[in-house]
């Protein structure tokens, strides 16, 4: 199996009644960004506002990919305290967003069990988006 071009890797958490600031402090990590409900995303006459909180957190870009190390460096950065992980997936949709681009089909990636089990126990949901040729 030849290995992705490129990976991209964020954390990410959704929610009508989120509040950033919450989750930065319980996490340890500032959001490459974050907004509540109802905040304005565009500056226009035609203002539109968020249709829901975000709090967006994005490890840099892999090329050649290397998905495995982005992901230990998402989870490495913040607290080891699955207790309050699962206070946010509770509260909040939590997932791990993952962008895998490919140069040519049968580009892959294995994820070890424990890389797995580690997800999971923070209550957060894989999301894999893959760009094939």
């Amino acid at each position: 199996m030849a290995e992705l071009r490129e990976t991209y890797v964020s954390l990410r958490f959704f929610g009508d009644t989120l509040e950033p600031q919450e989750i930065t402090a319980i996490l340890g990590i500032e959001p490459s960004r974050a907004y509540r409900k109802g905040d304005p995303w565009s500056t226009d006459e035609n203002r539109r506002y968020r249709r829901t909180g975000a709090w967006l957190y994005r490890v840099p870009r892999a090329e050649p990919g290397d998905l495995v190390r982005q992901l230990h460096d998402l989870l490495n950065a913040s607290t080891a305290n699955t207790d309050q992980w699962v206070r946010l997936t509770n509260r909040y949709h939590g997932d791990i967003f993952c962008g895998l681009f490919m140069v040519e089909t049968n580009e892959g990636v294995e994820i070890s069990p424990l890389l797995l089990e580690a997800i999971a126990s923070r209550g957060l949901r894989l999301s894999l988006d893959v760009y094939a040729p």
